[in-house]
């Protein structure tokens, strides 16, 4: 006799089937799809090891729908509530990590997760460290601004350790680390201004150069783009296009959860109807107009910061940008399409987001360390203005 099926839902009319190996499911989770009985829950799943697929993930069953809690009387048919599109219960990950080492996980997956978590725990043993070199030894007007920036791997590794081990935090934590991240961007512009002086000194080395705005990621391929003069309302406009991202972020942010509490907000749902797709298009402009300041002004003080090591700064800021932004969307492109197959009691978005966490904590562990090497070094004073002014006047006269 064949074990029984259980589902792992698609949508709200999609399931495809599962039978185990090792153990039957406990009770209550047969599927019956000729019934139209609804997708089980994720507290009656099972293991997420030792499972087969009865049918292949991309065969899809239509589920039959009732237009109503069933009649009294009825036998075998239950009710399928209209949840939205990846809303269903069988589609939501486990309450926690824990249920997963206890259920699912074998000895390897859990050495996995006991070797993610020991490396963000030294990560952020090894930001501390730095956060108090800093604080001894590099003066007041950089020290939180370089802290700040220094923070980003550590605080994107703990927000994807903490989804790792609480599934359904998943969204939260991401809103977190981006909204840390979005902050980090402004923070990094007012670096380079900072490295070079203050914005007083600035305008001062730089006020007979212009601004190339030709530069990614808005205008790399308009060549004919007029350079701009370097003056207080330029770098004002600047830092005002990095600072609209740091402060609509959270603000998005907070709207996103308020319409997931009202139903209205779906993460993995990019139909027209739903508000993510709409959230997400206006999210991905506001990124691009806060990124085009930052390449502007790494343009023009690259090589004047070049004895700063400003250029593997800016490569380790944007290793951070492409891992956690580009990395992820596209993980979860995959997870969507079910190129990334589901797997009892996970299905493919939530599989999606474990693959993304377990990344993301290997790569900023290895960006905290090479951050300490770039950051903990005590770099050389530019040149003062006053001595570059006479030695500029001297060779004019001979």
């Amino acid at each position: 006799m064949e074990s029984p099926l259980t589902v792992c839902y698609v949508d709200q009319a999609t399931c495809c089937l599962h039978r185990p190996l090792q153990r039957a499911p406990r009770a209550g989770v047969k599927a019956d799809v000729a019934l139209g009985n609804p997708p089980c829950s994720s507290a009656d799943s099972p293991s997420l090891l030792g499972w087969q697929p009865a049918l292949p993930c991309e065969t899809r069953l239509q589920l039959p729908r009732h237009p109503g809690p069933p009649k009294e009387g009825t036998r075998g048919a239950r009710w399928l509530p209209q949840a939205p599109l990846h809303g269903g219960r069988a589609e939501t990950p486990p309450t926690a990590g824990t249920r997963l080492l206890a259920d699912g996980l074998d000895l390897t997956g859990r050495f996995l997760f006991a070797v993610l978590t020991l490396m963000t725990l030294i990560g952020n043993l090894v930001f501390i460290e730095e956060a108090v070199y800093i604080y001894r030894k590099i003066p007041s007007s950089k020290r939180s601004i370089i802290i700040w920036i220094n923070a980003a791997a550590p605080v994107i590794a703990t927000t994807a350790c903490v989804g790792m081990w609480i599934p359904r935090s998943t969204m939260f934590t991401d809103f977190t680390a981006a909204v840390f991240f979005a902050i980090v961007i402004h923070k990094f512009l007012m670096m380079m201004i900072k490295e070079c002086g203050g914005q007083k000194l600035l305008l001062r080395r730089f006020e007979n150069d212009r601004f190339k705005i030709s530069t990614g990621p808005c205008c790399c391929c308009c060549l004919c783009l007029p350079r701009v003069p370097i003056t207080r309302r330029t770098l004002f406009w600047l830092k005002l296009g990095t600072f609209q991202f740091a402060f609509l972020r959270p603000v998005l942010m907070f709207l996103s959860i308020v319409l997931w509490t009202n139903g209205n907000y779906t993460l993995y749902n990019l139909s027209p109807k739903g508000a993510a797709i709409w959230i997400s298009c206006f999210i991905g402009v506001l990124t691009i107009i806060a990124l085009w300041p930052v390449g502007i002004m790494f343009q023009q003080v690259r090589t004047l910061l070049i004895g700063k090591k400003i250029i593997p700064k800016f490569a380790l800021y944007q290793f951070i940008l492409i891992l956690n932004h580009l990395q992820a969307a596209i993980i979860n492109i995959l997870a969507m399409q079910r190129v990334i197959p589901c797997a009892p009691p996970l299905s493919s978005s939530a599989r999606g987001a474990y693959m993304i966490h377990q990344l993301l904590i290997m790569e900023m562990f290895l960006i905290t360390l090479i951050s300490r090497v770039v950051y903990r070094r005590r770099y050389d004073d530019l040149e003062p203005l006053e001595y570059k002014e006479k030695k500029t006047l001297l060779q004019k006269v001979h």
